[in-house]
């Protein structure tokens, strides 16, 4: 509500996913007068699909991540990706394009990107670039031979 509240052209959340908070969720949504999609559980080729037309993605995870594939997915998407801290966040910390942030704090970082001009100056093609060079099984597998 407060990113629709604050913000000046409408905004849909799409949410994917479905988990031991779904019904609580689900209740919220049927409450709510924002629009809201939710989707539930998604294959692989879906959830890509849903990254495609996907401006922000949002992963607040509550339990420990180690190294959620789908960041990757979303920075070579051109998604701006708002996270919890995870164990691997030092490794993501050079892309502009994503932040980790405690859950509290995602809203105010959302507004304050939506209220910029951040996201139509990002050079995405260099940002896929890294992404697919630093993080591919052949550069991963000759770092692990390398150890």
């Amino acid at each position: 509500e407060k990113v629709q509240n604050n913000f000046d052209k409408p905004v849909t959340l799409t949410i994917v996913g479905d988990g031991i908070g779904k019904k609580e969720l689900l209740n919220r949504i049927a409450k709510s007068n924002l629009n809201i999609n939710f989707l539930g559980k998604l294959s692989h080729e879906e959830v890509l699909n849903v990254l495609s037309e996907t401006d922000i993605l949002l992963t607040p995870s509550t339990i420990p991540e180690g190294f959620p594939t789908v960041l990757l997915e979303g920075l070579v998407l051109q998604n701006w990706i708002f996270s919890t801290p995870i164990s691997c966040s030092n490794l993501l910390n050079e892309f502009e394009t994503i932040q980790f942030l405690e859950i509290p704090k995602m809203v105010d970082a959302i507004l304050e990107l939506l209220n910029s001009d951040r996201m139509n100056v990002v050079n995405y093609e260099k940002i896929t670039s890294q992404v697919l060079q630093k993080f591919s099984w052949e550069t991963n597998y000759s770092w692990i031979l390398n150890l």
